[in-house]
């Protein structure tokens, strides 16, 4: 929920009121910019939360119930989300991402209610087979998953995320040059 969160509402900054409801966004139009990549990843990106919401509230009764909190409560952070949004110059605030969100929660609650934890049994046996035998290749996924993190900016240049010159204050190497530095990152 937090990985979710921050994505959608990073960078976080610029934060200013433009006079209008939060929740203008529901009643207006089909958005003036989409794609096809955008609708997929809204999806997605829900999937997975709507899945481990519904997995986490499995100790409510029944089997239904949860599937149905899950998706209810991915469905609120969607819709929350997109709400603040709007005080965001960044970011845009569309009842089609909404949609798309509550899709995904759907699909990813309804997955948890259909197969239970055995997504999750899965994965967890691909992982005992491939990656357990190797040593410390454990530290190496986490390392991959802490980049993947880094991704998210759009700021962050491709393997640049490790670069603390700029934070501690020292000058840099190179001057930054785009061709330059993506050839010393590679040779590096």
């Amino acid at each position: 929920t937090a990985l979710v969160i921050y994505a959608s509402l990073h960078p976080f900054s610029g934060w200013r009121d433009l006079g209008v409801s939060p929740l203008a966004f529901l009643d207006a139009g089909w958005p003036r910019w989409w794609t096809g990549f955008d609708l997929a990843a809204n999806v997605l990106v829900y999937v997975p939360l709507g899945y481990l919401l519904a997995l986490a509230l499995s100790r409510v009764t029944g089997r239904l119930l949860p599937a149905l909190l899950g998706a209810v409560l991915a469905s609120g952070v969607s819709f929350a989300v997109e709400a603040v949004q709007t005080w965001l110059p960044s970011r845009v605030a569309s009842n089609l991402d909404l949609a798309c969100n509550v899709a995904g929660a759907c699909l990813g609650a309804l997955a948890a209610w259909r197969s239970g934890t055995r997504a999750l049994d899965w994965l967890g046996r691909l992982e005992r087979r491939l990656v357990a035998p190797i040593p410390h290749a454990d530290a190496g996924l986490v390392l991959l998953g802490l980049w993947l993190m880094t991704q998210l900016s759009p700021e962050t240049l491709l393997f640049g995320a490790g670069d603390l010159r700029q934070l501690l204050g020292l000058t840099p190497a190179i001057a930054y040059a785009a061709p330059s530095f993506f050839v010393l990152e590679f040779v590096i």
